[in-house]
C-alpha cells in the first residue's frame, strides 16, 4: 500500500489530498471535505465560506455528488476499513505469549 500527500493548488494553502492506496480524502484545513475511490465521489456541502469554496474548485472536487456529513463520514470509515491490516485480538497475543 502506498500513500501520497499533495497539494495540487500551487498554493501555499491549507487545502491538501491524502492518497492512501485507490482511496482520495480531500482535506481543507483539518476537515476531510470530499472521497473519491473505488466506494465513489462525494463531498460535503459547502457551510464553511469562500476559502472553503475555494478550496473544493483547486482540488478538483467541486463536481462531486453532495452527500450529508454522515453518509460522508460512513464513506471514508468503509474506505479506512478496508486499507487497515488486520490484526489479531488482545487476547489471542496474551495466550500465544502465555505458550
Amino acid at each position: 500500500m502506498t500513500a501520497r500527500l499533495s497539494n495540487p493548488t500551487g498554493r501555499n494553502t491549507r487545502a491538501c489530498v491524502v492518497e492512501i492506496g485507490s482511496h482520495a480524502f480531500y482535506f481543507s484545513y483539518a476537515t476531510c471535505i470530499a472521497y473519491a475511490g473505488p466506494l465513489g465521489a462525494a463531498r460535503r456541502a459547502n457551510v464553511w465560506g469562500p476559502t472553503t469554496g475555494r478550496h473544493f474548485r483547486e482540488l478538483g472536487c467541486a463536481g462531486f455528488p453532495v452527500v450529508e456529513p454522515e453518509e460522508l463520514d460512513a464513506m471514508i470509515l468503509r474506505a479506512t476499513r478496508r486499507e487497515r491490516p488486520k490484526h489479531r485480538g488482545a487476547t489471542a497475543g496474551a495466550a500465544a505469549s502465555a505458550a
